[in-house]
């Protein structure tokens, strides 16, 4: 992956400190729990989060620093819901001072009425796809896998066995070829990026470490290969396949 020096002063919030939660309410609203006592930022920067997905920025001032802990709520009417929504937390300097970031979480991943933040690896949106069913797209926070809004099962046929045989892994070997090629994040990054949750996660499906600088050879094939069938495996995908065709 690709790795370089950062030279600026800013630190990298952690996950761990960022207990953050949508809501499916009316309208769409968050819940923050943040502990930042361990960074030693200044007792009066102010936090401010953004929430950010659907061509939309949201920003939300959480408040001053002070021992560290630092939770509110608040509603996000401009936001229709919580598909495809990461948070980015910044920690700046009060007013009068110079503006600047002490820290910063990107590409925060929020849990969604207590469900785990790794459903939203890979997001779904409803789009017009025209007689495409389904395609994923790159955005800022990541892939967004798209499922066309004629699809008379909707979102229900990302579940049945059709897909996950025949598309479900596909999605996964485009997602990993496209995260190899562009890279993972640079050293002292202020977040992990997209691609490297994604290699993470091929990682842990083929058993082993896959590094890339954005050239992509035969061995990451091979890699890609591996996480795909392994993937297959745990599915069962082409035993449920048959099954739903025998019970048709």
């Amino acid at each position: 992956m690709i790795r370089r020096i950062n030279h600026t002063a800013r630190k990298r919030i952690e996950r761990r400190s960022l207990g953050i939660q949508l809501h499916r309410t009316t309208p769409l609203s968050a819940s923050f729990s943040l502990d930042l006592a361990e960074y030693g930022f200044p007792r009066d920067a102010v936090v401010i989060a953004e929430a950010y997905g659907q061509s939309r920025n949201v920003r939300v001032t959480l408040g001053a620093v002070g021992d560290g802990l630092v939770a509110l709520s608040a509603e996000l009417p401009q936001l229709s819901s919580s598909d495809g929504i990461h948070i980015r937390v910044k920690v700046i300097p009060a007013y009068p001072s110079e503006p600047r970031l002490l820290g910063l979480a990107e590409g925060v991943a929020p849990d969604t009425d207590g469900e785990s933040p790794a459903r939203s690896l890979l997001p779904v949106r409803v789009s017009d796809l025209g007689e495409l069913v389904w395609r994923v797209v790159y955005e800022e926070p990541g892939p967004v896998l798209e499922v066309n809004r004629g699809l008379l099962a909707g979102t229900a046929y990302l579940r049945q066995a059709h897909f996950v045989a025949l598309a479900q892994i596909e999605v996964l070997r485009q997602i990993l070829f496209e995260a190899l090629w562009r890279g993972g994040e640079e050293e002292g990054a202020e977040s992990e990026s997209w691609q490297t949750r994604w290699i993470k996660l091929g990682e842990t499906l083929a058993g082993r470490a896959c590094d890339s600088d954005g050239d992509v050879n035969d061995e990451h094939r091979d890699w890609i290969r591996d996480a795909c069938e392994a993937f297959a495996r745990k599915r069962e995908a082409l035993t449920k396949l048959n099954l739903m065709e025998t019970e048709s």
